[in-house]
């Protein structure tokens, strides 16, 4: 039960901090870079499966090997190396595949990706702390 709790905190971290990403701080940066590209209106399922398999990523690979020591620095830097890959091999396709795709995007987008998935896994550590998850 503790898993699944820890799994929830880290899943609402992630969802959190990239609406917060998306919504007000990069929305612009995206827009103005990629609106050739974007659809006129959001479709959800795609969200609705990337988001619980990254969260179940991050939980397997950073946050439940630093639960126990209870390292949320240790939770930051394997969060933040698998998010460098997953970004990374998004971004740097689209980069090998798609007309136009701005560099720009490919270097911030892949630095988001650690930030998120470091910030995502240290924030879950220390609210399953609180909540009194150790594992």
């Amino acid at each position: 039960m503790e898993a699944i709790l820890a799994y929830c905190l880290t899943l609402i971290s992630l969802v959190s901090l990239d609406a917060i990403w998306l919504n007000l701080i990069a929305k612009h940066f995206y827009t103005s870079r990629l609106g050739f590209l974007f659809s006129p209106s959001i479709t959800w399922w795609p969200l609705f499966i990337f988001y619980p398999l990254f969260a179940t990523g991050i939980f397997f690979f950073a946050v439940h090997p630093s639960l126990s020591p209870n390292l949320p620095l240790k939770a930051f830097f394997l969060g933040a190396f698998l998010g460098l890959l997953a970004y990374a091999a998004y971004d740097l396709t689209n980069q090998a595949t798609i007309a136009s795709w701005p560099v720009i995007v490919t270097i911030i987008d892949i630095l988001w990706g650690a930030v998120l998935a470091g910030a995502t896994s240290a924030i879950a550590v220390i609210l399953a702390r609180i909540f009194g998850i150790s594992s």
